[in-house]
């Protein structure tokens, strides 16, 4: 009885830990976060694992414009990436190697 429990259990979490859409990986998709108001000039680096993503990318003009590095986490239910709290999220236990080795340790 108590086996019953423990696999119904991890099923649930196995579950809800998945991502339930596969992300588009490319800079036009990634890229699209930056639309609440922050002003896009171009995409340097990317990469994607697993619904994260880190991006560097320059945004701002002429003498506003710098370079930035933000992580992401694909959301299944709208189908786009959003803006991850570094504070939050830059820990090895969260994210995958890849992502936190190029997206937290830089502005």
């Amino acid at each position: 009885m108590v086996v019953g429990v423990v696999v119904a259990v991890s099923r649930v979490s196995a579950h809800d830990a998945a991502p339930v859409v596969a992300a588009s990986c490319d800079a036009t998709s990634l890229g699209a976060a930056f639309s609440s108001g922050l002003v896009l000039q171009s995409v340097l680096q990317y990469a994607c694992d697993n619904g994260w993503a880190y991006v560097w990318a320059n945004i701002g003009s002429g003498p506003t414009e710098v370079s930035v590095t933000e992580v992401l986490r694909f959301n299944g239910s709208s189908g786009a990436w959003k803006f991850a709290r570094r504070h939050d999220v830059c820990k090895p236990s969260i994210l995958p190697r890849d992502i936190y080795l190029k997206g937290c340790f830089s502005n």
